[in-house]
């Protein structure tokens, strides 16, 4: 799932990362470390991808989401973060 090569932002305005952008708190990758970082989530299509903070130009890794539907959350779902969404499996 991850994306090691690594690879670069393509440009985009802040409107962009504005509505399709999220900060979230990821485990470490090594089981040994206990402790939680921060990552800069940006959704295009249907892959989610993440970078250090949200001036990283460097991908660190990628999450393809190709067999789930991404939908804004409604106010029936009672979430009231910024920036979220709720995947669905099916196309």
């Amino acid at each position: 799932m991850s994306n090691k090569a690594g690879g670069r932002r393509s440009t985009t305005t802040n409107s962009d990362l504005t509505n399709h952008s999220m900060v979230s708190e990821v485990p470490p990758e090594r089981p040994s470390v206990r402790q939680w970082n921060k990552r800069w989530f940006v959704l295009v299509d249907r892959c989610l991808f993440y970078y250090k903070d949200e001036k990283e130009e460097s991908v660190l890794g990628s999450v393809p989401l190709l067999s789930f539907r991404v939908a804004a959350v409604q106010p029936s779902d009672n979430i009231s973060r910024k920036h979220t969404f709720k995947p669905r499996v099916g196309l």
